[in-house]
């Protein structure tokens, strides 16, 4: 938790840096035709793009924070309801995140929303929650697991994959590596 609250504190000072300075022209980098195959591993999953996602299903505010820190808010179609007060944007974000629909979590709700990527903890796939990955990868969707929920021992290292796997497969590197960097520098000061 304490994890956590310090990687939200984070946020709020480089989202100021980050917010207009999304990856890419767009957003994300290239056309379809120029993306090629991204590879990522994610725990013991393999997950392959071969096109950028256009919709993003976000299934915890983490997954929110971390794409709209990337400048990648733009590809957010909903993100999970919250039933935890503790849950919520801080208040230098709630503003980033107001017209992002909330979504009941279900397979049926994860396909209507039109998401072609599903980003969550490891508990948001399986068949009593969002839909197993068979279930989603069936409907077109892809499955990728937040680092640390896969991993025995969470550490800051796992926030950063999650924000490079970000930067891979929405062909923004530098701008995954620059907000690492911000953090660390962060981390560091404090």
């Amino acid at each position: 938790m304490k994890l956590k609250k310090l990687i939200a504190a984070l946020a709020v000072l480089m989202l100021t840096l980050t917010m207009f300075a999304g990856c890419g022209e767009s957003g994300g980098g290239g056309k379809d035709d120029e993306y090629g195959t991204v590879v990522i591993q994610n725990g013991d999953r393999t997950v392959t793009f071969t096109k950028m996602p256009t919709g993003v299903l976000c299934a915890n505010l983490y997954s929110a924070e971390n794409m709209v820190m990337m400048g990648l808010g733009q590809y957010i179609v909903g993100k999970n309801v919250h039933t935890n007060p503790a849950d919520v944007p801080l208040p230098e974000l709630e503003e980033y995140f107001k017209d992002i629909p909330e979504i009941e979590r279900s397979n049926e709700n994860a396909v209507a929303s039109g998401c072609d990527l599903l980003i969550g903890q490891v508990s948001a796939f399986k068949d009593t929650s969002w839909g197993t990955y068979e279930q989603l990868e069936a409907e077109g969707i892809q499955c990728l697991t937040i680092t640390g929920t896969i991993v025995p021992d969470e550490t800051v290292e796992d926030i950063y994959t999650d924000i490079r796997n970000l930067g891979k497969i929405f062909k923004c590197e530098d701008k995954a590596e620059e907000l690492i960097a911000q953090m660390k520098a962060e981390i560091a000061a404090t």
